[in-house]
């Protein structure tokens, strides 16, 4: 089965589930219908379950949910997770180990692997940015580093000697960050 059919059959699931819990149609539905539609967009082997404007599919391809009650989405694969939502905490275990944790501002999302980790929060200063990256230097990624300044943006990547790599990028008008983690380079030796 393709990745990308299944995410297509999720959107579809979203949509309806979304569409379906605003106007009370969700019950006449049916688990069985809806898991039908979703195994003929992704394949067999798919388990559904909707409650209320939430639900989960269970499949060979790993486990996807979302919660209409606080607006998250969680994607749990064998590649990684995924998690977006108004209370998202800092991700724990994998690549996302490799970096020191963001005490201030809100995780909006992340996406976590054994390989790289990517987040997104938001609601942050410039200079919580600014000593974000002393962090990430006093970590050691201090070679190759690349810095990069302008009025919509502010960049910083650097790498350690073991290959692994660090990028940061700082919107001060959005107060947002972007954290982006390679380990890949530790992980194949």
């Amino acid at each position: 089965m393709k990745k990308g059919k299944m995410f297509l059959g999720l959107s579809a699931l979203l949509v309806c589930v979304l569409v379906f819990s605003g106007c009370g149609l969700q019950e006449k539905i049916g688990e069985s219908i809806t898991e039908k539609i979703i195994e003929s967009a992704a394949g067999d082997n798919v388990d559904v379950d909707l409650d209320g404007g939430s639900f989960t599919v269970s499949s060979e391809d790993g486990d996807y949910s979302y919660s209409e009650e606080d607006g998250s989405f969680t994607m749990e694969s064998e590649d990684g997770s995924v998690v977006a939502g108004t209370d998202t905490e800092w991700p724990e275990g994998e690549a996302a180990d490799y970096l020191p944790e963001l005490k201030d501002g809100v995780i909006s999302s992340f996406y976590n692997s054994s390989t790289s980790c990517m987040i997104w929060a938001d609601e942050l200063s410039q200079d919580v940015y600014k000593d974000y990256v002393d962090k990430i230097k006093d970590e050691g990624y201090t070679e190759n580093t690349m810095v990069s300044s302008s009025t919509d943006m502010e960049m910083y990547y650097g790498e350690k000697t073991d290959g692994t790599t660090v990028s940061i990028a700082y919107m001060p008008e959005d107060q947002s960050i972007q954290i982006a983690i390679d380990i890949t380079s530790i992980v194949n030796q």
